[in-house]
């Protein structure tokens, strides 16, 4: 519900050049003008993936509202993913759902997730890929993970993730404190890294996390995929807190599972970080041009 609501309106289709390119192409792809040599250096996977979905669903309002609809369901897929990927590193299904509620309800994982751009392609398989290859089963599962990852790498374009870093500084890092997300995710990241003599699954996500860290000291945060900044942040989140709510009694588990969502909920509220997302209309003009 909160990635839908008012997705069509917000963020402005010109929050993301790659945006207006990954849909121009898959639809130039459709009309036969696409050149093939442009196709396999840009982002290969995610673009015969939308425009198999343009295909259907073209006539859907404008081109990226159909794209935006598509990423709405790879982002229901991503958090389902998300769920089943903490429960097979050891969050437990309390942690689980925390990490999985923090990342649909952050504003940093929506303004990204609602774009149509690569990264919430590569996202999406990643986390398909990651989550075969870890579920107990037999070879097949692990070789459809291990394709799920090559639609992943041939969905990344690494234009675009060049361009993202832009205008990076340090600064960011000490700017980014002030985000929740990324300063209880810090704190959990380090707090895994301790573990990670005794727990090889808590040694790996805490290295994911300090990563991410290490990202956001490279760049803004607003600029980091999903992928790469707020999944290992909340995963990471899930595993040190998850112990703790399994150890309570059911009931008062659950409770304590979503007060934490509800305060990390009216926390971005109380700052007006929903605001942009849910109330302004900047595609308005955008349509009308369009038109």
């Amino acid at each position: 519900m909160l990635h839908a609501l008012n997705m069509f309106n917000s963020p402005s289709w010109l929050a993301a050049g790659q945006e207006g390119a990954l849909v121009a192409r898959a639809w130039s792809l459709l009309q036969g003008r696409e050149l093939w040599g442009d196709l396999v250096t840009h982002a290969p996977g995610g673009v015969l993936l939308l425009s198999g979905w343009l295909a259907v669903m073209g006539g859907f309002g404008a081109l990226p509202d159909s794209g935006r609809l598509l990423m709405l369901l790879l982002h229901v897929a991503s958090v389902l993913l998300l769920y089943g990927l903490g429960r097979l590193l050891g969050c437990g299904a309390l942690g689980a759902t925390v990490a999985a509620g923090l990342f649909a309800v952050s504003p940093l994982a929506i303004a990204h997730q609602r774009l149509v751009v690569p990264d919430n392609f590569v996202t999406f398989w990643v986390l398909l890929g990651f989550y075969l290859l870890l579920r107990p089963g037999a070879w097949p599962g692990r070789l459809a993970g291990a394709l799920c990852l090559m639609l992943g790498f041939f969905s990344f374009d690494a234009a675009s993730a060049a361009a993202s870093a832009e205008g990076a500084s340090l600064q960011s890092l000490l700017n980014a404190v002030n985000e929740p997300l990324i300063a209880l995710g810090a704190a959990a990241a380090f707090a895994n890294l301790l573990r990670a003599r005794h727990d090889l699954r808590a040694a790996l996500v805490g290295v994911a996390g300090a990563i991410a860290i290490l990202r956001v000291s490279a760049g803004p945060p607003e600029a980091a995929s999903a992928l790469e900044l707020v999944i290992p942040l909340c995963l990471n989140i899930g595993l040190v807190i998850g112990p703790a709510l399994g150890r309570l009694p059911l009931p008062l588990g659950r409770a304590a599972c979503a007060a934490v969502l509800g305060v990390y909920v009216v926390q971005y509220a109380a700052v007006g970080a929903f605001q942009p997302l849910f109330v302004q209309r900047p595609t308005s003009a955008e349509r009308a041009a369009l038109a």
